[in-house]
């Protein structure tokens, strides 16, 4: 067995332990393939953690919510363990490592995640020196053994593997969210920018809408724009209008932004927040349903 990670990890990985004096670390995430772990991520340890010279704790919470955004955004990675740094030059694991570890392969919270093995390296900070020594528990044999690390660039070729279906996950998504947009039959002007993750609804002049069941008629163009996140959807969007050339931040009035989870889509905010984007006024008549 060996691990593969990524120069960028490592150097998330010496912020985090360089940042304070004492004890410290996060999460390992990336895939087991074969007998290669490939670690593509490293999650801190969070606003609530606790640290002192000789051990800390995590915060929990902080954790696996990072967690989800990642699996959301790429579902063929896991959690594969836990790194921490040690004082000075000790780069064994403790009876305390054994005694989580143990934990995490026993305690009834950690069941669903099955794990058979974890990842568990140690950092060390001395003498102006960054050492990460890599150790492998296995679930039957309950010990320690070093494994082997090869850093590697992010562009190696198996850390680009687990990378792109990331990608290729998020483009699907995004493309499924455009098309959902086309399909409310707009007859507005619609753009995406890839570089910037910007999506641009536009409408003609002298349209009378609805912007959160009240009325507005827009004497000059108006503007959607919806901004994502690289963790969209697990992390809302970003949305503004313009009209009238004043841009405005849409939170606090929009029920669904409120409300976000992944299973939203960008067509439920135009059908909900503006539902006559979709459903025209018509006089003396509106339709009372709009989704």
């Amino acid at each position: 067995m060996k691990a593969i990670i990524s120069e960028k990890v490592v150097e998330a990985i010496k912020k985090e332990c360089t940042r304070i004096n004492s004890e410290t670390g996060g999460m390992l995430v990336g895939k087991e393939i074969g007998n290669e772990f490939i670690i593509t991520d490293f999650i801190g340890p969070g606003p609530n953690s606790h640290h002192s010279v000789s051990s800390f704790s995590y915060d929990p919470e902080y954790e696996l919510k990072e967690y989800e955004k990642i699996i959301n955004e790429n579902d063929s990675v896991e959690l594969l363990g836990w790194i921490h740094k040690h004082p000075g030059d000790f780069d064994r694991p403790s009876s305390v490592d054994l005694e989580f570890a143990n934990q995490v392969f026993d305690n009834k919270e950690w069941q669903e995640w099955d794990f058979d093995k974890l990842l568990m390296p140690i950092v060390n900070l001395f003498n102006d020196s960054f050492k990460i020594t890599n150790y492998l528990i296995t679930k039957d044999k309950r010990n320690f053994e070093i494994i082997p690390l090869e850093i590697v660039p992010e562009s190696h070729p198996k850390v680009q593997a687990l990378l792109n279906k990331s990608s290729r996950k998020t483009a699907n998504r995004l493309d499924a969210e455009i098309e959902s947009l086309k399909q409310l039959g707009l007859t507005t002007g619609m753009e995406y920018d890839e570089a910037s993750r910007l999506i641009t609804v536009t409408a003609n002049p002298g349209k009378r809408i609805s912007i959160f069941h009240r009325d507005i008629f827009s004497y000059s163009d108006f503007k959607l724009e919806f901004r994502l996140h690289r963790t969209y959807p697990v992390t809302k969007p970003a949305v503004f209008l313009t009209i009238k050339n004043r841009c405005t931040p849409i939170t606090t009035e929009s029920k669904i932004l409120m409300n976000w989870s992944p299973a939203h889509i960008l067509a439920d905010i135009i059908r909900f927040d503006f539902p006559d984007l979709v459903y025209p006024i018509k006089l003396f008549r509106r339709k009372q349903t709009w989704i």
